[in-house]
């Protein structure tokens, strides 16, 4: 019945959400109507209200509206589709006593177990009576139609509409619209889509989940992560902390934390409608995979796909690859830090469907001071309007370029020291193949001429040689280590620049 959107913009405001609907949770008192069923084609179309659930079968007790005789059907869910809840009239549709889920439909009233059902005598167009254990009470509706007054001093409140609703969708991200309050839930009125009511809330999925309007879900979707797009894309340090949300972490003692969804579905995007994946479909399952998620159904195209060209950050198809997953039921987290290195330490082994592609995403939290220095002074230089120099400008491109590959070089060293347990020297030989790795890639774009190949091979030895040196194996290692360490990165040159003989 609720359904969570993370990572949500501006552009999922204007998306549909009745196909959720379909899939909406039962609860007694719900209006259904029959499908799909082969033996009784007549009562196809018929309608009805959902009275009870035998969880040891595996069906609804359904009591039809044109059917008396029929008062007894037991249904499975799949013939069974939710109707949408408009406004009600009256005395009529749910109410909650002490948090209880009551329903009067037509001349009835549906306990929230489904195990009572009792008939009422109508007196009016805001009253009525009935029985209950022996004893006759009657209802008086007040006249704002939202309290419910019981002869025996009881009182049925009216819950708000969005709770009357068969699905509540929960849209969570920090780029929503700044006409919604930060750190607020905030219900968006009447939606659209009869049943559906639609919520957002400005930040962070674990901001959410820290704030007095949480609603826990039992679906969460996560709407183009790009986890690791091109096996660079940093969108992972982005989901980290939601998806160790998701996974039921930050809790002492590395319980799983109950307000966690039961079902996660990534809903990603893809340069095409079909064909090979290239997009999400191609790394979020590597790298879910690696932290630990356990894959319900293997990547698929979505029905829900759609081409967007106007997108303003990707005119690929969204939501184009479902994905279906969650965290293992028992499984233990540890602490978020310890959790992310050690997911990228496996990651970062795991080959990937397109092997010169290999995960090795830059942490923010490890960027060279030198990156933000070049970017200041770059900054500084077009404020004050001076001309710049051809020269110095090669010159701080090519340090940038190198300082980059560092970058990568840190991050998967560090992956490998605290995700893996590496020695330094392990640990410095993982981050310069992957300085190498990056260097090849970023050349890859800018063939050389016929038998010049061989200077991406010794450029990517040049790389890993210096950041070989740049970590130094760890402390008290003899710095004569780093070319060896450069000489095992250069390997991996072979397999990232097709054609090039790694010695």
């Amino acid at each position: 019945r609720t359904v969570h959107i993370l990572g949500a913009t501006a552009w999922e405001l204007g998306l549909q959400y009745a196909a959720f609907r379909e899939d909406a949770a039962l609860r007694p008192g719900d209006a259904v109507v029959l499908s799909g069923l082969s033996a009784r084609p007549e009562l196809n179309g018929a309608r009805g209200v959902a009275v009870r659930w035998f969880p040891e079968k595996g069906r609804w007790k359904v009591e039809l509206e044109s059917h008396t005789c029929e008062a007894g059907l037991a249904l499975k869910p799949e013939n069974m589709q939710p109707l949408p809840v408009y406004r009600c009239e009256g005395f009529q549709g749910p109410w909650l006593q002490d948090g209880d889920w009551h329903c009067v439909r037509g001349c009835k009233v549906y306990g929230p177990d489904g195990e009572m059902v009792e008939d009422i005598e109508v007196l009016g167009a805001d009253a009525f009576a009935m029985t209950l254990e022996g004893q006759s009470l009657e209802a008086r509706l007040e006249a704002d139609g939202q309290r419910l007054l019981w002869s025996d001093g009881d009182t049925w409140v009216r819950p708000p509409l969005h709770e009357q609703a068969l699905v509540q969708v929960v849209l969570v991200g920090p780029e929503l619209p700044d006409e919604y309050p930060e750190g607020e839930l905030r219900f968006l009125g009447a939606w659209p889509e009869p049943g559906v009511a639609v919520a957002c809330f400005r930040g962070r999925y674990e901001a959410f989940m820290a704030s007095p309007g949480f609603v826990r879900a039992e679906l969460a979707v996560l709407a183009h992560p790009a986890l690791c797009l091109g096996g660079v894309s940093p969108g992972l340090f982005e989901w980290a902390p939601a998806l160790c949300a998701l996974a039921g972490g930050g809790r002492a003692g590395g319980d799983a934390d109950p307000r966690a969804p039961e079902l996660c579905v990534c809903l990603g995007a893809e340069p095409y409608a079909e064909g090979e994946w290239l997009g999400d479909g191609l790394y979020d399952p590597q790298v879910l995979r690696a932290f630990g998620f356990e894959i319900l159904a293997p990547v698929a195209r979505s029905s829900l796909g759609s081409r967007a060209p106007e997108h303003p950050t990707c005119g690929w198809h969204l939501w184009a690859s479902s994905l279906a997953f969650r965290w293992p039921p028992g499984a233990q987290l540890g602490s978020e830090e310890d959790w992310l290195w050690r997911g990228y330490f496996n990651a970062r082994r795991t080959r990937g469907e397109l092997p010169r592609l290999r995960f090795r995403p830059a942490a923010p939290e490890l960027r060279p001071p030198a990156l933000a220095e070049l970017e200041a002074r770059r900054a500084t230089r077009e404020a004050g309007g001076d001309e710049e120099d051809a020269a110095a400008s090669a010159e701080e491109q090519e340090l940038a370029c190198v300082t980059a590959m560092e970058w990568v070089g840190i991050t998967v060293a560090t992956a490998w020291s605290r995700g893996g347990g590496a020695a330094p020297a392990a640990a410095a030989a993982a981050g310069a193949t992957a300085a190498a790795e990056e260097f090849a890639d970023r050349t890859r774009s800018r063939p050389l001429p016929p038998g010049q190949e061989h200077v991406v091979a010794a450029g990517a030895s040049e790389v890993a040689a210096r950041v070989a040196a740049l970590l130094r194996a760890g402390p008290g290692t003899p710095t004569s280590e780093a070319p060896a360490t450069a000489a095992a990165a250069a390997a991996a040159v072979a397999a990232a620049s097709p054609g090039v003989q790694a010695g």
